[in-house]
């Protein structure tokens, strides 16, 4: 009975239903969704309205309170690939950078408000529900607002996006703000896409993959973080005429740059280079850095 038992059919019970995740270094985990934190009374809660999305299979991250607080920025990747409309798997997003995502607005409303302000709105036939504010773009992430809060800066990974490689150079993109989302208005391109430097060891594009939240030296100049060919530098970039100038050595002898902040109008970076461990570096700024 023992023998007969063993080799009889095994069934198995399910236990929900399957649902796919991003791989790589994310294999088993949960798609993320967006929480705030009460900081008085510790409490935790969820963001509401991110399932009325369109694309409500999305993973969102990199959010950011707008200057008022009345709102969030927030950057949604959808499961599936709109750009590979073929391809039926959700496709990995930690080393791929040519995974569509969009920018949104999403209005906050506090717990104890929240329950009620939904009740209005549904007796009203409204909805919440996130703001698209990217538009036209196929990628947009890493949103960060400049400090006097009247421009939303953030990086394009549209090249990858459209043509499916991988690394592709990125661009960076601003908008206007003025505390809500204007549907009228398109993002203004800072740093196209450079397919070929215009001389041998000049800027060969941007190719930074997030900003970092203290990287403005001022409302109007930008610290970022990019590949200058076989290293990497700290480029200072002017929001309204795009200029872009290294502040970092481009010399591959010099080493690597990475930036850690500015405040007070000081800038921390790390230098490492093979030849000794990474250093701290301190370095006072203004508007002219050069």
């Amino acid at each position: 009975a023992a023998a007969a038992a063993a080799a009889a059919p095994r069934t198995w019970k399910g236990v929900s239903a399957a649902v796919e995740d991003w791989g790589e270094l994310n294999t088993g985990k949960r798609s993320p969704s967006l929480y705030a934190l009460n900081t008085k009374t510790w409490q935790v809660h969820q963001i509401q309205g991110l399932g009325g999305l369109v694309n409500a299979d999305s993973s969102w991250g990199q959010p950011i309170w707008t200057p008022d607080g009345k709102g969030l920025i927030a950057v949604a990747w959808p499961h599936k690939a709109l750009n590979f409309p073929k391809t039926t798997r959700r496709l990995g997003i930690v080393h791929c950078y040519n995974r569509p995502c969009g920018s949104h607005y999403i209005p906050y409303h506090a717990p104890a408000a929240a329950a009620a302000d939904r009740a209005d709105q549904q007796q009203q036939g409204l909805e919440v529900s996130p703001v698209s504010i990217t538009e036209g773009l196929l990628s947009a992430l890493s949103p960060v607002f400049s400090p006097d809060g009247s421009k939303l800066v953030f990086i394009s990974q549209e090249a990858a996006a459209a043509s499916g490689v991988h690394a592709a150079t990125s661009s960076l993109y601003s908008l206007e703000w003025s505390g809500q989302p204007d549907s009228s208005q398109t993002p203004h391109c800072i740093i196209p896409t450079i397919h070929k430097p215009a001389t041998p060891g000049a800027f060969p594009g941007l190719y930074a993959y997030s900003l970092h939240e203290q990287g403005f030296i001022d409302s109007n100049t930008l610290l970022i973080t990019s590949q200058w060919y076989s290293q990497t530098v700290i480029l200072s970039v002017g929001l309204q005429d795009g200029s872009v100038r290294a502040v970092t050595p481009t010399e591959a002898c010099k080493g690597s740059w990475t930036l850690q902040g500015v405040v007070n109008g000081l800038a921390v970076a790390t230098l490492s280079a093979p030849n000794h461990p990474p250093q701290l570096m301190i370095a006072k700024l203004s508007s002219s850095t050069s």
